[in-house]
């Protein structure tokens, strides 16, 4: 009996000590894959909130292990992403900050990761790596007391449910609840590419029949190009220290050449470029959706289009920049991914193979990669105005310089025919060795400060009267082409609202009440 009695007491030591084992494992596995949302909370509610996910995990660990498991890992990789947001930008930029990883190019992303990957990122990196390793030595572990504790189990089981069906009452946690609705998120910017796709119907239905709706069309050919992340307060043409521009600064004296006080009406280029080329306004975004862009407008006035950019695309037809650029007849996009990405120069190669025809009215937008950064990329040595750059405003004043080279090798091309040119750039640009780039939050007034250059080949009398305006939104620039070209008379179309748009149409400012970033 005492044989049987030791052998009764070793087992129940061994249930007791395999229990508080298994017990502490588990709920330190549990902790481990909470604690970013713990120390990331944005309100008291989301805290309890996290808590009470913790000990459902807790008890999903005891009661199933591959459920936990799974549950884990859908924790741990959407805790990276809010944890990162959180970190460089707050919670309140989640949606927008996934709508730019979706709806932006390769080299774009590669360029963000450049700028905001920082040692908190390789800290989370490191976490997520460990905390797997962990989960499958868990995975593994051969457990006396997870295998035979029945009971715990099934009241574990009933427990988490009880838990579930109780939040679910309060809030659907995988669409409300970060950071379990980052997957419904991410679903959602998908619903938006579907409206993108829609639109693109939209205009292959639409009827695009070449006539000429005025009688007043002033030019044969209208040249529209777009520069990226130009800062008007660095070109010299805009009083800027340095010679930046001496190709611009050369119509400084003449008069069919014309410089304006312009603002970006967003600081990122999809919905920048949106709102300029079509009815789309920075408050009411949704019509960019139902309306077609200024190129099927120059379409429908006997004009043959061209989109030449260097921008990169997303896809063919799922992005806003995509989606206007599917209106021309002709397009090319020039730069695949960020390691193919070569300076401005491959637009001149491409625009010397295409035959400008003088007995044709042709409409050509360039979209130039210009000033984005990484900077130092962005023209070749040979073309620099700093020899050897030693910050990041020399390597940004150089690609100012550059692209003025740019602007008078397509200006050389056309400056023999009755020509429209036209040069602005999608949204400016911070620039300071602490701090530069774009689409920050809140927004500086340096995201909107941009240039805005009109040349006329001929007098043309609505220039002078447009030169009185104190301010020009972009958002109404497809109607400032079709006023100055002579298919729409109507000034009063064009915009001097100072409403602007930041990250997304839901954050709107007045750009007036913005500050300039002070940093060095």
């Amino acid at each position: 009996m005492t044989v049987i009695s030791n052998i009764k007491e070793k087992l129940k030591n061994r249930i007791l000590l395999e229990k508080k084992k298994f017990i502490f494992n588990n709920f330190l596995l549990s902790i481990i894959v909470m604690l970013p949302i713990l120390l990331c909370y944005t309100t008291l509610k989301h805290l309890i909130m996290s808590f009470i996910f913790l000990i459902i995990l807790f008890l999903l660990s005891i009661s199933n292990r591959f459920l936990f498991f799974t549950v884990s890992i859908f924790i741990i990789i959407t805790s990276i992403v809010f944890s990162h947001i959180y970190i460089h930008w707050g919670y309140l930029m989640i949606d927008s900050r996934l709508e730019v990883a979706l709806l932006s190019p390769l080299y774009e992303q590669i360029e963000y990761l450049k700028n905001y990957f920082s040692i908190s990122d390789y800290f989370l990196f490191i976490y997520t790596i460990i905390y797997i390793y962990l989960l499958f030595k868990y995975m593994k572990l051969n457990s006396f007391f997870l295998i035979y504790n029945i009971k715990l189990k099934s009241i574990s089981i009933l427990f988490v449910v009880f838990l579930i069906s109780i939040i679910s009452v309060y809030k659907n946690p995988l669409t409300e609840i970060l950071p379990f609705n980052i997957a419904y998120k991410y679903i959602q910017i998908k619903d938006k590419l579907k409206l993108i796709q829609n639109r693109n119907n939209y205009i292959n239905y639409l009827a695009v029949n070449k006539h000429h709706l005025s009688k007043n069309l002033l030019y044969d050919k209208i040249i529209i190009i777009i520069g990226e992340s130009a800062s008007k307060k660095h070109m010299s043409a805009y009083s800027y220290k340095r010679k930046t521009t001496p190709f611009l600064d050369s119509f400084k004296n003449q008069q069919n050449g014309y410089f304006y006080n312009a603002i970006a009406p967003a600081n990122q280029t999809r919905y920048s470029l949106a709102l300029s080329f079509t009815n789309a306004k920075v408050n009411d975004f949704n019509h960019f959706f139902t309306s077609y862009s200024l190129i099927t407008k120059l379409k429908q006035n006997g004009y043959y289009t061209y989109w030449i950019s260097n921008q990169g695309q997303v896809g063919k037809h799922d992005n806003y920049i995509s989606s206007i650029a599917n209106e021309t007849d002709i397009k090319y996009f020039l730069n695949i991914n960020f390691k193919l990405a070569k300076p401005d120069s491959v637009l001149l190669k491409k625009l010397n193979e295409i035959n400008i025809d003088d007995k044709e009215k042709q409409a050509f937008v360039f979209h130039l990669i210009g000033s984005h950064f990484d900077y130092q990329s962005r023209y070749p040595k040979n073309k620099s105005l700093i020899k050897d750059p030693k910050s990041i405003i020399d390597y940004y004043d150089n690609t100012i310089y550059f692209t003025d080279y740019i602007l008078s090798k397509i200006y050389q091309k056309f400056k023999n025919k009755k020509i429209l040119f036209v040069y602005f750039s999608d949204h400016g640009e911070v620039i300071s060795d602490k701090k530069h780039g774009h689409g920050f939050f809140p927004p500086y007034k340096d995201e909107y400060d941009i240039p805005l250059f009109i040349y006329s080949s001929i007098p043309n009398k609505k220039l002078n009267i447009i030169n009185n305006k104190e301010r020009i939104n972009m958002e109404t620039f497809n109607y400032l082409i079709e006023y100055l070209s002579g298919i729409d008379n109507n000034l009063s179309l064009i915009s001097s609202s100072n409403y602007v748009m930041a990250l997304k149409p839901q954050n709107i400012f007045n750009y007036l009440e913005l500050k300039n970033y002070k940093g060095k």
